[in-house]
């Protein structure tokens, strides 16, 4: 029989609630933003209100290379992670040097 690992207790939560730390699992959002209107890119000229409905990338280059292909005006990339604030940054071209254009239909096919 395998020995067992444990691993030491916990010291007592001040707030009595239950806290987890995950590093490792941070989920991370890329979406396109529009800097006047507040609007999240759904696509080819499309704009919702709410950022879980935006379009998400997989990285900031992708996002930055879809916003200069598509010549979308006034434009900011946001990054969210899960319970963490997000991260706003304005688009700057160099940063798509890393993934070669693609269409707006393949960005929704590939989404999909």
């Amino acid at each position: 029989m395998a020995a067992e690992t444990r691993l030491p207790d916990s010291p007592p939560n001040p707030f009595g609630r239950t806290c987890l730390v995950v590093f490792n699992e941070l989920s991370m959002r890329v979406l396109l933003r529009n800097t006047k209107t507040l609007r999240y890119c759904t696509g080819s000229r499309g704009w919702v209100a709410t950022a879980g409905q935006a379009l998400e990338f997989a990285s900031i280059p992708q996002a930055v290379r879809f916003a200069l292909d598509e010549k979308l005006p006034g434009i900011e990339v946001v990054v969210e992670y899960n319970f963490l604030p997000e991260v706003v940054v304005p688009l700057q071209p160099e940063w798509c040097n890393f993934d070669p254009p693609r269409s707006a239909a393949n960005w929704r096919s590939s989404a999909a």
